[in-house]
């Protein structure tokens, strides 16, 4: 399924950029060009950031065991690769502006919000008390 999502996507969105894009001129609001890429470079940072941080973490401890991750956003959320993932791709859809990059961004964080809610349950639930109380689950400060 998911090799269908991704093969679908990436023919709507070349599509889109290929044929249907509008000729950039001077209607078009660079700002949202420019915020989009940089949300999408933060989004990407802290993606990577957070999936090596993941990655470490399991190289320095025995197959069978879990620890609770720390440090970077860690600190305020139980899932900030997902977080950097929504962000990277919201960043796309804003400097897009197209209906095939909302949708994707759209579906993007209806996939990955129930996850983080997940994985932070299960998180509550495996360490019980010793789980920061104010750590949300996606969103810092929020949710």
């Amino acid at each position: 399924m998911k090799f269908v999502f991704c093969m679908w996507n990436g023919f709507t969105q070349g599509s889109w950029n290929a044929y249907y894009q509008p000729e950039i001129d001077k209607f078009h609001p660079r700002f949202f060009v420019f915020f989009g890429i940089w949300l999408f470079v933060i989004g990407f940072i802290i993606h990577c950031v957070s999936d090596l941080h993941l990655i470490s973490y399991r190289y320095n401890l025995p197959d069978d065991t879990y620890s609770i991750p720390r440090g970077h956003l860690f600190q305020h959320i139980s899932c900030p690769n997902y977080f950097g993932e929504c962000l990277q791709w919201i960043g796309y859809a804003i400097a897009a502006r197209s209906f095939p990059a909302i949708a994707f961004a759209f579906f993007i964080v209806c996939n990955i919000a129930p996850r983080a809610a997940s994985y932070h349950e299960w998180y509550k639930k495996k360490f019980g008390a010793q789980y920061p109380n104010d750590r949300m689950a996606l969103l810092p400060g929020l949710w």
